[in-house]
């Protein structure tokens, strides 16, 4: 009989950052509308020179509009704000279906946003642009191709290498709903046939949740959106190689199942990181809501072992994490509850992922309001630009920005201790057939993520996912993947891992 192994793990701990950021900035209110009108759902870009440009949902007039302003000091001042839509008070907006702004060099720029003009129930993506830096815009040009009343809307936005604008939405043509993709050749005026971005034998999208598409070098699109797949929505990546004709079978990324029967109103977000891809996104399968992050050093072909960047536990709750990099420093930013009603927060890797520094609040506003809507960029300099809906001043909302952080986190966001007395022993029996167990030894409480994978990588089946408190576990596989087929005679990996961090994994040999 074999005899239990006891190692110590020295897993990542979640560094502090004990004083402030040098040049951090106090932040500065972007919207000029009036007091009591309500602003919400902010998006931001910067240009090659540094301009910062936003644009966010206004109803200072009645309904709701797109609204414009560029700041050229790095976001200490704002110009006064321009209407975007052609058609007053028909934005469709609402979680994070608002507009969305990308810079086409120069003082080009192009929006995006869901459209109601043609009736609640006949949403379309629509797209203006810019040629003078925002003082004016174009007439809104029709993306959707769809002749039937259907609802359109969570679009994303991006620019491909070639200069092709790019786009995807949550679409809700025929008797289905997915998410769909078009390209324009010439900054909006016109747009591509639509095909069907996110292809798969069963389930759909998650209908509320934003999709974010990413263009990547030579003609590669990174479409990170979470999916349904029956009430099982989990965080995917679909990609195309071929500037969006064709696309892939989606790639799952989260190792958890999170069942829920309503609406998470948040999806993922992926963002390159030199020659790899980092996932972020909000799952909250162990009960309460976690934000994790993901690597795929094969471009999006499979991804690793999940890593909680932060989990706040039952008594608080984070969300809406986005993300962006450059050079060697992965920045996610997230809306939480930790301290308030709602921060802004911001978070550094600079080791891939696998661990994460929680650098402070990039929010000022005083206690007993809250922020939320969070989007982010990383300037050419490398410091992240902010933005999100915020009343501080206003119960309804302004829009604020705010670059790094302008409060050092404390004592309560510490990161979790090691796992000192933490183990996964050898499985027994091992070689097996038909089933083992798979023995560990839990030093203290802990969300346990167990799993199988072959010897490429890919993961075939969870076995677990959720807290735990300490003592000894024997978890059964009985040697089939996550569909309940029988697997073939090989080697395999048991993969574990305690609050996002991995314990080495233990081999199985399934002999038939």
């Amino acid at each position: 009989m074999e005899c239990a192994v006891y190692r110590p793990i020295f897993g990542a701990v979640t560094a502090l950052l004990l004083a402030p950021l040098s040049g951090s900035a106090a932040n500065v209110r972007v919207d000029d509308a009036p007091g009591g009108s309500g602003q919400d759902a902010p998006h931001l870009t910067v240009d090659r020179d540094g301009g910062i440009h936003v644009v966010w949902a206004d109803a200072r007039d009645g309904g709701k509009d797109v609204r414009y302003s560029r700041s050229s000091d790095g976001g200490a001042t704002w110009s006064a704000s321009v209407r975007v839509n052609d058609v007053q008070g028909q934005l469709m907006s609402g979680s994070q279906n608002g507009p969305q702004i990308r810079s086409l060099g120069g003082d080009s720029l192009i929006v995006v946003w869901s459209d109601s003009r043609d009736g609640y129930f006949d949403t379309n993506v629509v797209a203006s642009s810019s040629v003078d830096g925002g003082a004016t815009w174009s007439p809104a040009v029709r993306v959707n191709d769809d002749v039937e009343v259907a609802f359109n809307f969570l679009p994303s936005i991006d620019i491909a290498g070639n200069g092709r604008v790019v786009a995807a939405w949550q679409d809700a043509r025929g008797d289905g709903h997915g998410i769909y993709f078009a390209a324009s050749p010439d900054f909006g005026a016109t747009w591509s046939a639509n095909v069907p971005a996110v292809v798969q034998p069963e389930g759909e999208p998650c209908d509320c949740c934003l999709p974010h598409l990413l263009a990547g070098p030579d003609d590669t699109l990174l479409l990170a959106f979470r999916n349904n797949i029956d009430n099982v929505r989990d965080a995917f990546l679909s990609r195309s190689s071929d500037g969006g004709a064709t696309w892939l079978s989606p790639v799952r990324v989260a190792d958890g199942e999170w069942v829920i029967y309503g609406c998470p109103t948040t999806g993922p977000a992926v963002a390159i990181a030199g020659s790899d891809l980092v996932m972020t996104w909000m799952d909250a399968s162990s009960g309460h809501s976690v934000i994790y992050t993901d690597l795929s050093s094969d471009y999006g072909t499979g991804f690793g072992t999940d890593v909680v960047l932060r989990d706040p536990g039952v008594t608080s709750d984070v969300n809406r994490p986005v993300i962006a990099t450059y050079q060697q420093s992965i920045y996610v930013a997230y809306n939480s509850t930790v301290r308030d009603l709602g921060d802004v927060l911001l978070a550094h890797s600079v080791d891939k992922g696998a661990t994460w520094n929680i650098l402070g609040y990039l929010s000022d506003a005083p206690s007993g309001h809250r922020e939320n809507d969070v989007e982010m960029v990383v300037d050419g300099q490398g410091t992240p630009l902010a933005v999100w809906a915020d009343r501080r001043s206003d119960n309804l909302g302004d829009i604020y920005f705010g670059s790094e952080v302008t409060t050092a986190i404390g004592e309560e966001l510490k990161g979790a201790a090691p796992h000192l007395g933490a183990a996964l022993h050898s499985p027994r029996p091992n070689p097996f057939n038909p089933r083992t167990a798979i023995p560990l030894t839990l030093d203290r409480e802990a969300r346990v993520a167990l799993r199988i994978h072959d010897m490429k990588g890919r993961r075939l089946r969870l076995l677990h996912d959720a807290r735990l408190p300490s003592g000894e576990y024997a978890f059964e596989w009985d040697g089939r993947g996550a569909s309940g087929v029988e697997l073939p005679s090989g080697v395999y990996l048991a993969v574990a891992s305690l609050d996002g961090t991995a314990l080495p994994p233990r081999r199985l040999l399934l002999i038939k």
